[in-house]
């Protein structure tokens, strides 16, 4: 799940870079909306976090999991990608910051590591993150458990967590308009 937050980074960076050269401001005059230009973005860094994170597994062979279970749980795990970039693109109010930024959010993500080592109900402490999820999938996969009702709650966690960072960047940036 690491890729994925090493590709919300950079296009974490990329996002602040055009919100300071006033790029994101003049997309509001082109064809293309604001909204459109986000998607643009998130489905970006979904889909290389994804493939990164299956490659990774692959090259590690730590995990020996069914193609298609590694496929669901790097979707679900991907959607952290997205989120780091607009939580950084969001609190960041430049680049220098935003290193400071990473930081933060790299600690925050690696949360869910340190729950692993807790028992099993106060692990879903670690639930309010959401990178949690897909790990608590892989960690149920791996020993043959279910791990679909994880990647559900990973889903939909991930999927709100990325919809209200992208509300709350578009209001940043039409406020700064």
């Amino acid at each position: 799940m690491n890729a994925a937050g090493i590709v919300g980074m950079v296009i974490g960076f990329l996002l602040l870079d055009e919100r300071d050269a006033r790029t994101l401001t003049a997309l509001r005059v082109t064809p293309v909306s604001i909204r459109r230009y986000l998607a643009y973005r998130i489905a970006g860094p979904l889909a290389v976090a994804t493939a990164t994170t299956l490659l990774g597994y692959a090259l590690i062979g730590i995990t020996p999991l069914p193609f298609a279970t590694l496929l669901a749980i790097s979707v679900v795990g991907g959607l952290s990608a997205p989120l780091i970039a607009l939580v950084l693109a969001t609190a960041a109010p430049n680049k220098v910051a935003g290193l400071a930024v990473v930081k933060v959010l790299n600690g925050i993500n690696l949360l869910p590591i340190a729950a692993y080592f807790l028992p099993t109900p106060a692990q879903y402490v670690a639930g309010v993150i959401p990178t949690y999820w897909p790990m608590r999938a892989l960690w149920s996969a791996a020993q043959g458990k279910s791990y679909v009702a994880y990647l559900g709650v990973g889903c939909l966690s991930g999927v709100l967590a990325v919809a209200v960072a992208a509300q709350v960047f578009e209001r940043q940036l039409l406020r700064r308009a």
